[in-house]
């Protein structure tokens, strides 16, 4: 059976990470940990991978990414118990077990520097424009988690709890 669901995600206090509690390095055969930056291809690895275990009619859950639901920030196979996930920030990941459970693939090592180079200064502004995007996300998540405290602050004020209790007795 295919599962699809997030195991991080953007709050109003931050950015949470899951990835532990879909199985812990000590129950998990084996975790691979990708790593390489953003746009090397992990997520395209790792669909492609599930691709060829879905026609082996394996078993796959599918952890996409909090901020692109089109993007996969894992795979999970629970049938021999593992997990494959992107290991950079923001849901950093590192070996708790190196090359007994866990195993790094290291996708930056195919990158091509000197085309890199070529375009350092633009990759740079690009990053720097990312983060601030983020950090104003982070504040308007700050908030609305502001403005819906006070909302239900009022609706608690004007609403009487015994009334709350006879209504949900009733059901």
């Amino acid at each position: 059976m295919e599962k699809h669901y997030f195991a991080a995600n953007n709050t109003s206090v931050g950015f949470y990470n899951y990835f532990n509690n879909i199985i812990s390095p000590e129950e998990a055969e084996r975790i691979y940990i990708l790593k390489g930056g953003p746009g090397v291809g992990k997520s395209s690895f790792m669909k492609k991978f599930a691709k060829f275990l879905s026609e082996l009619e394996t078993p796959v859950e599918y952890i996409h990414c909090s901020t692109d639901y089109n993007s996969l920030d894992g795979i999970f196979v629970p049938e021999y118990k593992w997990l494959m996930v992107d290991g950079t920030s923001p849901h950093v990941v590192e070996p708790k077990f190196p090359g007994l459970v866990d195993e790094i693939l290291d996708f930056a090592q195919y990158l091509d520097k000197e085309e890199l180079k070529q375009h350092a200064n633009e990759i740079k502004k690009v990053n720097k424009e990312k983060s601030r995007f983020y950090q104003s996300a982070y504040r308007y998540l700050e908030m609305a988690a502001i403005i819906l405290n006070e909302i239900n602050q009022i609706y608690d004020d004007l609403t009487d709890d015994n009334k709350k209790r006879l209504e949900v007795k009733k059901l």
